[in-house]
């Protein structure tokens, strides 16, 4: 017999449709195995695609997030769109103006807080934990300019500093001097393959700038590298754990809790705008907030392959 299976597009960190992160959610995948979720997704092609078990049944909700190749262990726009789906299609009891809800990845549980405006508008936040492993021996700025293109003036800031980062996953995190420096980044694989400071440990590097083509934006930010097509503008949430700890290894950065807008992209290639939130305290975890709105552009059914 063959059974079919509901599936949202959803656009997140956006409120307008055809920009932000694009993904596939299926609110209720159970009975498919790994092999038919792979699939699916190959057949799907979008930047991910997210299956989840166990939701409407009041406790914690399982999600499985697969690229068109493979298996993801963790996402953050994956994140917001499953709350946003389930918040949207009542897989939870929202009587109130938020209510919290829990998540399940391959990396571990991770806490939601999904909040609803007097237009019935959700806005999906995770936390996480911001505690980043650094390493400063980097390549050298002029190094760093022939890897992406650049000219070595471009390459540096007064406040933050070029690092090597890991918190969940591992990125070079390289500050620019303009918005237009990171959208005319062109990463070179073969400047990269002979840096003489160690760069093999990650496979993305981080631009950003403190100057945006939005106003209320505290950082443009784009993810390039050997394994994303010279045209790709990847969706960044991901990232938001390690970049948060990143700003929390900076002198200027004390105790306390700070708001960052951080966007990614243009009009013309999906502008995605996340809300961020840094918590440090002493003696404690640091945490990183991020959130974000979404919007469904399409449903559909598809029916399970094969097993």
């Amino acid at each position: 017999m063959v059974v079919n299976y509901s599936y949202y597009i959803v656009d997140v960190f956006t409120k307008s449709a055809f920009n932000g992160a694009q993904l596939a959610i299926f609110p209720e995948a159970e009975g498919l195995d790994d092999a038919q979720m792979q699939l699916i997704a190959g057949e799907l092609n979008l930047t991910e695609s997210v299956f989840m078990t166990g939701a409407g049944t009041g406790e914690t909700c399982s999600l499985k997030i697969y690229s068109p190749t493979a298996e993801r262990d963790f996402s953050g726009h994956a994140i917001i769109g499953a709350g946003y789906v389930l918040a949207k299609y009542s897989h939870l009891d929202f009587d109130g103006e938020y209510l919290k809800a829990r998540l399940a990845q391959n990396t571990g549980e991770t806490d939601l807080v999904i909040s609803r405006d007097d237009e019935s508008e959700f806005f999906v936040q995770f936390s996480r934990s911001a505690e980043a492993v650094s390493d400063r021996f980097v390549p050298a700025n002029a190094q760093l300019a022939e890897m992406l293109s650049l000219d070595e003036k471009e390459i540096g800031s007064a406040r933050y500093n070029t690092m090597l980062v890991s918190c969940e996953q591992t990125y070079l995190m390289i500050p620019l001097n303009s918005f237009e420096a990171v959208r005319s980044a062109v990463f070179n694989v073969k400047n990269w393959s002979t840096a003489v400071a160690p760069v093999s440990p990650t496979n993305e590097i981080f631009l950003f700038s403190t100057r945006s083509d939005l106003t209320q934006s505290n950082f443009h930010a784009r993810i390039v590298g050997p394994q994303i097509g010279v045209k790709e503008d990847p969706p960044i949430g991901s990232s938001m754990p390690a970049f948060a700890g990143y700003l929390s290894t900076h002198d200027h950065i004390k105790q306390g809790v700070y708001s960052y807008v951080i966007d990614r992209g243009t009009i013309e290639t999906r502008k995605s705008v996340l809300s961020v939130e840094l918590v440090t305290q002493q003696g404690k975890e640091n945490e990183v907030r991020v959130g974000g709105p979404a919007v469904v552009v399409a449903q559909g059914s598809i029916a399970a392959p094969r097993k």
